[in-house]
């Protein structure tokens, strides 16, 4: 069954589930806010001349209402409990247009 409404999304972006709060800062400016957001790690072996060696893979989901200027760009970043990330690509990653898959460039 698809996702039918913002009810339905909201069950993923509860801060007691899923969630968490970060302070998102906005490239083209206006200062931070709080911004709820899904945030997921992989390491992965790189390729396999290089066994054993794990590459970090940062992505992240959110929903374009909860961004400042209601959609995620890249250069946009923001401060979450496990670090500082900058978003280096921006998908939308749902039927309704609303879900948005950030891929992060973790910076500190």
């Amino acid at each position: 069954m698809p996702i039918e409404d913002a009810a339905d999304l909201a069950v993923f972006f509860d801060t007691d589930d899923f969630a968490e709060t970060v302070t998102y800062t906005p490239k083209a400016g206006g200062g931070s806010s709080d911004v709820v957001l899904i945030l997921d790690e992989k390491a992965e072996q790189s390729d396999f001349l290089s066994p054993g060696v794990l590459a970090e893979h940062w992505t992240a989901w959110v929903l374009g209402s909860a961004v400042p200027s209601g959609k995620p760009v890249k250069g946009d970043s923001f401060v979450a409990s496990r670090g500082t990330f900058e978003i280096s690509g921006v998908k939308v990653d749902d039927a309704t247009g609303s879900v948005f898959r950030l891929i992060l460039k973790r910076t500190a």
